[in-house]
């Protein structure tokens, strides 16, 4: 997930303190907390012809530097490779999805050659100690039902409850952790808004039919998850486990002293962060503001109420956002790093694709996400770092305020970082490197960056250990919080280092 996060606005400033766990000395995560690193079908295996992406593709200039996806990291063929790596990390989550268009090529037509082949993916995962943690669409569809309006056609859940169905029967066995859908919001919005995404529509009347055929899809696929699963593949005496995956951005006012600023960041943050989520755990949402003609009709119907077991929160970084007239969506407007220095007069630090580095965030995230009730795994984190040289210092930092969050009773179980290699980033192309491993495309061969051996040491202490720490933040900082704050901030509060 990428430059998406970008396009979720188009529909102050914190004052950050040091973590007290890194001032003490050290990062120690829960006893069985869960480190893993994470993949997804479309972008990693090759050889993808048969969906909505690779048609969308053959748009002229829809993807960065003319890119396709093609062999992408010829994952389907070196999966094996690809699961030893994780596994030298000292992971114990692998996460991947499964590619919709393989398994059903055709309307009703099931591969069961393609389904043996994710069993073996599947059966190397658990063989290695790993617990493969599955996702089920992760923005791609088949062209069969592309062809048929995607998740416009009113019988697209009736689809999607067919597939998931068909995945507990035959692959449930090997999977206690599934997620419907990879982050829902930033999926419609880019693909049904802004267009820059496959399908490709700018249309919010689909944008809002979408909308409701997804929360559908997610809550029938949910219920043929608990209804085929018989299987206690982890053997903790427990079946499978299924939630959502859901990007959660830090949306804050351009200017905190404006109630209309406040107003308006309030709402893309409901619109982005909760909306979707209030509907599957039966609240009520607040969709009537935002969309008064559909109301709550759309969202709020019995059916979907407790449909998550987990949730899934992808966190990569900050927006700041106003009022506009001249934004096509929802009035508003969104940015970064120019147009936020030139309000505040203080430096806002990006990493290469433009997005704010707000560790912050994270901690935010995961206390706002916190009051639904369930278990929360941080299924993606990271950077787009082409020499890796800050990888090491972006995880240590968002893991400071993620442990403040666990020590504040927040139920977060897990990490995965964002990516196991680098990969094919959708509209970017090829060229943002948020790999642990390094891939050179020409050879496919794979390099363990200064990033990836640092997660490694995380992953094997369950933390940051002192030297880690003395390692990222210089030789005083596990010791003296004094100059540790002095490292990590500068004078008017804004993150350092970056």
């Amino acid at each position: 997930m990428k430059r998406a996060l970008l396009v979720l606005i188009a529909l102050f400033v914190v004052l950050m303190i040091a973590s007290p766990a890194v001032a003490a000395g050290e990062i120690k995560f829960p006893e069985n907390f869960l480190w893993g690193a994470a993949t997804s079908s479309y972008q990693v295996e090759g050889g993808i012809y048969g969906n909505d992406w690779a048609e969308f593709e053959k748009r002229p200039g829809v993807i960065a530097n003319g890119d396709i996806c093609g062999a992408a990291c010829d994952h389907y063929n070196r999966y094996a490779e690809d699961i030893r790596l994780a596994k030298e990390l000292n992971l114990k989550i692998f996460r991947m999805s499964i590619e919709w268009s393989r398994i059903e090529p055709a309307d009703g037509r099931f591969d069961e050659k393609e389904l043996a082949h994710y069993r073996a993916v599947l059966d190397e995962v658990r063989r290695s100690g790993m617990t493969p943690f599955v996702t089920i669409f992760h923005f791609c569809l088949p062209k069969w039902l592309a062809d048929k309006g995607g998740f416009t056609n009113p019988q697209s859940h009736v689809y999607f409850e067919r597939y998931a169905a068909h995945l507990e029967k035959n692959l449930g066995d090997q999977v206690d952790f599934w997620t419907t859908q990879n982050e829902t919001m930033v999926y419609l919005t880019s693909g049904y808004l802004l267009g820059i995404w496959a399908p490709g529509h700018k249309n919010p009347v689909l944008f809002w039919r979408a909308l409701g055929n997804l929360i559908r899809s997610h809550a029938k696929a949910y219920d043929a998850i608990k209804r085929n699963d018989l299987s206690d593949a982890d053997g903790d005496g427990a079946a499978a486990a299924a939630g959502i995956v859901m990007n959660y951005g830090i949306f804050d006012p351009y200017d905190p002293d404006s109630k209309v600023n406040s107003i308006m960041a309030d709402k893309v943050n409901y619109f982005g962060n909760h909306l979707l989520l209030d509907s599957l755990m039966g609240k009520k949402t607040r969709l009537k503001e935002l969309e008064p003609e559909t109301g709550e009709r759309i969202l709020s119907l019995p059916e979907y109420k407790n449909t998550l077991d987990f949730i899934g929160v992808n966190y990569y970084t900050r927006f700041f956002v106003r009022p506009s007239i001249t934004k096509p969506i929802a009035g508003m407007e969104m940015f970064t790093k120019s147009r936020a220095a030139a309000h505040s007069g203080q430096p806002f630090e990006t990493n290469e694709m433009g997005w704010l580095v707000y560790p912050e965030g994270i901690y935010r995230a995961v206390k706002a996400i916190g009051r639904y009730g369930v278990p929360i795994y941080i299924t993606e984190n990271g950077i787009p770092d082409k020499t890796s040289k800050k990888r090491a210092r972006f995880i240590a930092d968002h893991l400071g305020w993620l442990k403040k969050a666990i020590d504040e009773g927040v139920p977060v179980k897990g990490y995965i970082h964002w990516a196991l290699t680098d990969n094919f980033e959708w509209a970017e192309g090829f060229w943002p490197r948020f790999g642990l491993y390094d891939v050179d495309y020409a050879s496919q061969k794979r390099s363990l960056n200064e990033g990836g051996a640092f997660y490694a040491e995380v992953a094997r202490n369950n933390g940051l250990t002192a030297p880690m720490i003395r390692s990222v933040y210089g030789p005083e900082a596990a010791s003296d919080e004094k100059t540790r704050r002095d490292r990590l901030f500068d004078r008017n509060g804004q993150q350092a280092g970056y």
